[in-house]
């Protein structure tokens, strides 16, 4: 298994539903190599995009939905939520809608954030 990426530090500075949970937050590697890593090659060959906007585009939606439904996912451990990304996949300049999961993982003790789904627009509506 992959390790996950630790970004507790940057969801501290979010706010929002992670202060609430106060538990270390992890994203996933799919997540972090197709919605978050980007450098100078990637905008060279797509558009430009920082990778520190990225992350906290994710972070700021997860955290403040995951906010307006604490109770929901205190009950089921999980929450969904999405955003539009442009995947970090050589070609793309258009954005896609990334479906993400966050699961509270009792076991260790953290918030696990996942890529569930890229919808393109030719496949739905993005909103």
């Amino acid at each position: 298994m992959e390790k996950y990426v630790d970004v507790t530090k940057t969801a501290a500075e979010v706010g929002y539903g992670f202060s609430t949970l106060k538990a270390p937050v992890l994203i996933s590697p799919k997540l972090w190599d197709i919605c978050v890593r980007w450098n100078d090659e990637d905008t060279n060959a797509q558009e430009y995009q920082e990778q520190e906007t990225r992350l906290w585009d994710i972070l700021f939606v997860c955290g403040t939905t995951l906010e307006m439904n604490i109770n929901s996912f205190i009950n089921s451990m999980a929450h969904q939520f999405h955003i539009l990304v442009i995947p970090r996949d050589g070609e793309s300049i258009m954005p896609v809608k990334a479906v993400m999961k966050a699961t509270g993982n009792p076991e260790h003790g953290t918030l696990e954030i996942d890529l569930f789904e890229l919808i393109s627009e030719e496949s739905e509506e993005l909103w």
